[in-house]
């Protein structure tokens, strides 16, 4: 169901294939702490910005992994600054850079520019940092243009510049769905 909802409401990310591309979780909190346990090992680095969801660094820190923060500031309307993404990031440690958007708890929503940068910076990685988008809140998206996926504008930007970059998405029913109470989460990508 959730690869067929999401092949319907997102055609530009193709026909998914639901036994290798979703895993169901009992909520949206442990898709995070699935995709932290299988991707993150200890000494690995994981990027978040500040302010951010409460359960990502317990669950960088379960996996052994080391949090590194790059600070979102409400002067600059909370977007990402790229200096400061590029003085968190080693090539050689940081397995991973969460995005949120739309953001909890500002409702901002990454600009294309700004996946663009993450992008880049991620694609410099010497061990093969991936991008976790967590989405939970894409259903209550009214920005102009509505939601774009961060999946689909890191697939465009590997074909613009011949990259390999991954993305994990997460996803849950309690917020897409309005169903808040009903604990199912998932992990596309």
């Amino acid at each position: 169901s959730i690869a067929n909802l999401y092949t319907r409401l997102w055609p530009k990310i193709g026909e998914m294939d639901a036994a290798k591309n979703v895993v169901v979780t009992t909520s949206g909190t442990e898709a995070i702490s699935v995709a932290m346990q299988t991707l993150v090992s200890p000494g690995d680095e994981v990027i978040l910005f500040e302010p951010f969801f409460p359960w990502y660094a317990p669950g960088v820190r379960l996996a052994g992994g080391e949090v590194k923060l790059v600070r979102l500031d409400m002067e600059d309307g909370f977007a990402i600054d790229r200096t400061r993404l590029l003085e968190a990031f080693d090539p050689k440690r940081t397995k991973m850079i969460v995005l949120n958007t739309p953001h909890n708890p500002t409702g901002r929503v990454l600009t294309r520019e700004e996946v663009r940068s993450v992008h880049e910076v991620a694609s410099t990685s010497e061990i093969g940092c991936v991008v976790f988008s967590d989405e939970a809140y894409e259903g209550q998206c009214w920005a102009p243009g509505g939601h774009e996926k961060v999946q689909t504008m890191v697939e465009d930007l590997n074909a613009e510049a011949c990259a390999r970059v991954k993305c994990l998405t997460m996803g849950t029913a309690s917020k897409l769905c309005s169903l808040t109470g009903w604990r199912v989460g998932w992990l596309t990508g």
